[in-house]
């Protein structure tokens, strides 16, 4: 198997991780989607084709349709632009590690497991769904082999970084003290910034209830998330319920103001947000069928603060944060010692 010893996993020399849909020579454009048999890499003789990358991102797509309520077709488009190159990556990646590990004998407890989808459904459950429904969503939609096979992957894999790095792996109550008082510093820090920006926020809004043209200053204070977002300055066009699915008590808020009414400062899940309602429009507009409000905003980013976290539930996010650097490592040696092939090149998987 390619040379993958563990022994010189140990010891090699620990080089930069390279993503496979990056680099020079990228594909030519071409009128037709090229085949889904197309090679993109093969890795330890085992190859990648588009159709396995198609697989992979349908079925990531399967988990992002079932944490959010309001999926359509743009925010899919978006998802897969934005996504591409990393789940490119993540899926060469696991290839990499799993034909590495394929002859080791790594038995896997209970427990492992346990973590492994306790983090699964943490990262892709909606509240209160337990593992078994997510299990059940995606096999209903036709992944129910790719789920477990990744599942089992991610609780072997753990199980050599729990194995082989135990020294670095797990978390001692030095450790935990020590990120629990940078924690407690960062949110002091958050938390004066904060109110700068809500004493900013209540400004212009003391300055847009006077007169001055909302658009404008839109355009000078609100934060914009992409450029997408920045070319249309604050006006966020025709809404409904469902685009404040996780802030429905700033849609009551706003459905109460008659047109060309300005909100109070309004805080938002991530800042504070100041709406003007345009205009109400007719039920056709909305996708719900209910109300729907042609809307502006004057959006103020908050900054991040760390929710309260019991020592536990903080332990298993610097476990997983020291497991993402441990990865890197592993990677570098298993690369050094894998053989790793570009039948057309380095191309891009567009």
């Amino acid at each position: 198997m390619n040379g993958c010893n563990l022994t010189v996993l140990l010891t090699a020399i620990l080089a930069a991780a390279i993503l496979f849909s990056q680099g020079a020579g990228a594909a030519p454009k071409k009128s037709a989607p090229p085949p889904t048999s197309q090679i993109l890499v093969q890795v330890n003789g085992v190859n990648i084709t588009r159709g396995d990358l198609n697989r992979y991102m349908d079925m990531m797509i399967v988990l992002l349709k079932n944490r959010r309520k309001n999926t359509p077709p743009e925010v899919i488009a978006k998802f897969k632009k934005k996504k591409l190159a990393a789940l490119s990556n993540d899926l060469y990646r696991r290839t990499l590690f799993s034909t590495c590990l394929a002859n080791s004998n790594i038995t896997v407890s209970a427990a492992i497991r346990q973590e492994v989808e306790r983090d699964c459904l943490k990262g892709y459950g909606k509240k209160k769904q337990t593992f078994e429904q997510l299990k059940a969503v995606v096999a209903k939609a036709g992944f129910a082999k790719d789920f477990e096979d990744n599942l089992a992957f991610d609780a072997k894999l753990r199980t050599f970084i729990t194995t082989v790095y135990s020294n670095k792996y797990y978390v001692t109550e030095k450790d935990l003290k020590k990120v629990k008082d940078g924690l407690a510093a960062f949110n002091k820090r958050a938390a004066e910034t904060n109110k700068v920006t809500l004493a900013r926020a209540n400004d212009v809004l003391k300055q847009a209830q006077s007169g001055v043209d909302f658009a404008k200053l839109a355009a000078e204070h609100s934060y914009f998330e992409d450029d997408e977002e920045k070319k249309k300055g604050g006006d966020l066009g025709d809404c409904d319920e469902s685009d404040f699915a996780d802030e429905k008590h700033i849609w009551r808020k706003l459905t109460e103001l008659a047109p060309g009414s300005i909100s109070d400062v309004l805080e938002t899940e991530d800042g504070y947000a100041i709406y003007k309602v345009v205009r109400k429009n007719s039920p056709e507009k909305s996708q719900t069928g209910g109300e729907s409000l042609t809307l502006w905003r004057i959006f103020f980013r908050r900054a991040y603060q760390f929710p309260p976290q019991t020592d536990d539930e903080l332990r298993v996010d610097i476990e997983r944060e020291t497991r993402e650097n441990l990865l890197i490592e592993i990677y570098k040696a298993f690369r050094a010692q894998s053989k790793v092939i570009y039948p057309n090149g380095h191309i891009k998987a567009q």
